[in-house]
């Protein structure tokens, strides 16, 4: 097999970027942002219909959502500058003592989250997802 180079391809389905980078998570597209600014030509290759990586939003028929899927941030003018280049919200701080409390439909003994703390889980004897 031979190892392709341009000429194999149409010049309309070539794209020439100074970077590419794999993965538009919060490290991905927290980079091209950045080298955005910095004038440099970006491909950002995401997998999903969207940005964000494991984080994700669950709106609940009462107006109000949950993130889930990131383990922390760090509270400095870096993260607050970026989320505002993003037009992400300020994250306020609130405790849902329970899934159940919040209407997600988990009895009160369970964890919305699976035994390694990641993503939402329900337990196999429930029927459906939330």
């Amino acid at each position: 097999m031979a190892i392709p180079n341009a000429n194999d391809f149409r010049a309309e389905d070539i794209v020439d970027r100074d970077v590419v980078i794999l993965g538009g998570g919060a490290t991905g597209t927290y980079a091209a942002v950045q080298l955005r600014q910095q004038g440099h030509s970006v491909a950002l290759v995401e997998q999903k219909s969207r940005l964000g990586g494991r984080a994700e939003t669950i709106y609940l028929p009462n107006g109000e959502y949950v993130n889930y899927g990131v383990e922390g941030y760090f509270n400095n003018a870096i993260t607050k500058e970026f989320f505002a280049q993003l037009n992400v919200a300020p994250l306020r701080s609130r405790t849902i003592p329970t899934a159940a409390a919040a209407g997600l439909g988990f009895r009160a003994s369970e964890k919305p989250w699976n035994s390694q703390g990641r993503g939402l889980c329900k337990s196999k004897q429930d029927k459906g997802w939330l």
